[in-house]
């Protein structure tokens, strides 16, 4: 079993460091951020990664509010699904050059742009995994401890404590 709890604190960690810096990057001036987004040609590639940045933070707040693990997980596990689909369109649609996924990073690692792109894409599964796992184990606990109204006495379905806890 996957720890919630951990996944939760890692992914907020995460998630505040590339919203962060997806943030420094747009107010950076760069030629390149005025440039068309590869996937959304109506968007400039600074409006992209603040939606981006603005996405991850909404997750964030999720991820450290007192919300349930199910809104957690499920939350956690929309944006790295919409990231690994985005992901995929780039290479469907023949787009060569890395992502701007962690934003201004770069600087702060010794690292190529392709290596920080495949260690970024590396996290991404991590956290697409362990909230689809979180998720899951969620859904199940939900699932069992629902009480058949049949076998109460008819009293509708109750759902145990572990889905009023956040963690």
């Amino acid at each position: 079993m996957i720890n919630p709890r951990f996944v939760f604190k890692f992914a907020a960690i995460v998630l505040a460091i590339t919203s962060f810096s997806k943030v420094v990057a747009v107010v950076a001036e760069s030629r390149a951020l005025a440039a068309p987004s590869p996937l959304f040609n109506l968007l400039s590639n600074r409006q992209h990664l603040a939606t981006a940045a603005f996405m991850e933070f909404g997750v964030v707040f999720v991820l450290l509010a007192e919300r349930t693990r199910l809104q957690k997980s499920a939350a956690l596990a929309w944006l790295t699904t919409t990231f690994i689909v985005y992901r995929f369109a780039l290479v469907w649609l023949g787009f060569i050059g890395s992502c701007s996924c962690a934003g201004a990073i770069e600087w702060l690692f010794p690292l190529k742009e392709k290596q920080v792109d495949m260690v970024m894409m590396f996290i991404l599964v991590v956290l697409w995994v362990g909230s689809v796992t979180t998720l899951i184990q969620s859904l199940w606990e939900m699932r069992v401890t629902t009480v058949d109204p049949a076998e109460s006495g008819g009293g509708g379905g109750a759902r145990a404590d572990s889905q009023a806890n956040p963690n």
